[in-house]
This record gives C-alpha cells, structure tokens and sequence, in this order.
C-alpha cells in the first residue's frame, strides 16, 4: 500500500486554507444599473441590481459588502423613514460601505470609471417631473455615519427640504441631510 506524498498533502491544506482565508477577507462589490433587468442579484454587471435601494438594503444586512459601483443614469429613493409620507424617501448611507458612481457598466476595476463621462445622478424627483411638492425632503442621509461610508461621484439633485410648514427635521439638508455623521463626501455636485 502506498502512502500519500507528505508534501503534496500538505500543499493542498495550505492551498486550502489560503483560499478560505482569502474569501473570508475579500470585500464584496455590489453592482448597480438602473438599465439592468428586474431580478438582479448585484454580483456582477451582468446581474446588477436595476435599482440602489436593494443594494443598500444588502450592505445593511451584510458586512462583506464594502462597495457599490453604480452605473451612469437616475435613481430615485424609496426607502421611506416615515410609512405615511412618501416625500421621507432617503438613500441612508451605511457606515463600511462606499458608493461610487461613474461607471458605464462594464469596468473591472474602480479606476475604469469616469465620473464625469458617465453621470450618475440621485435624485428625489419622486413625482411629477420638475415639480418640487412632492419631491423627498432629503435624497441622501448621513447622520450617525463615520468616515467608512463614502459617497464618491454622484450628482445629487431634487431633493426639497424648504417648506416653512414641515417639522424642523425636514426644513434643511435637501441634497444630503446629516445630523451627528461624519462621512466621506467626495467628487460629487449637488
């Protein structure tokens, strides 16, 4: 009877054990492409999520994810904090977890993306186009964030924070409303 190579059976542990470790670590990205069909998973361009707020929802339950990469186009929230008002529609940023958008659809790397080339826009335009009544009070929120949750190369636009009748909460921060957060903004219009 033959007894295995020492050697080779180490090799394979340790070959084993690398490739546990590494998948244990690696940061997960998340794809998103309003252009995508219905039923995407995130895991590639290919599968992308048509949508931001299934990606966000997915970074909240899920700590491996460290990245969106979000294709040029428009995305409108819908994640409500208040039920019974759909102007509370907010994307709330996820502390460990970066949002970059600029990507047309079918890089490989981060640094593919062309912010610029590619606009990726998030807006609270939620009902009748142009028309700010019904517009969200906040397109982006931020508060009791930490410098982990970034927001990279966006346009951030119809957000409507400026009635005199709503609560006090809802009277500022149209683009991006944060209270108590720290995150990272960069490369993005308002």
């Amino acid at each position: 009877m033959r007894r295995p190579d020492a050697l080779s059976w180490v090799t394979s542990l340790s070959v084993a054990t690398v490739l546990s470790v590494t998948a244990a670590t690696a940061q997960t990205v998340v794809f998103v492409n309003g252009d995508a069909p219905d039923g995407g998973d995130g895991r590639a361009w290919l599968t992308a999520f048509n949508s931001l707020q299934p990606a966000l929802d997915l970074a909240v339950s899920d700590p491996a994810v460290t990245e969106m990469w979000v294709a040029a186009g428009e995305y409108r929230p819908s994640r409500r904090t208040d039920e019974s008002d759909p102007r509370s529609a907010t994307f709330e940023l996820v502390n460990g977890t970066a949002l970059y958008g600029g990507f047309s659809g079918d890089e490989t790397v981060r640094s593919q993306r062309d912010p610029p080339g590619h606009e990726t826009i998030l807006t609270g335009d939620l009902g009748v186009l142009d028309w700010p009544a019904d517009n969200s009070y906040h397109v982006v929120t931020a508060s009791g964030t930490d410098a982990t949750a970034v927001l990279d190369g966006f346009t951030i636009t119809g957000g409507d924070a400026r009635a005199s009748n709503l609560p006090s909460r809802e009277r500022s921060g149209g683009g991006l409303y944060n209270v108590d957060g720290a995150p990272t903004v960069t490369n993005c219009t308002f």
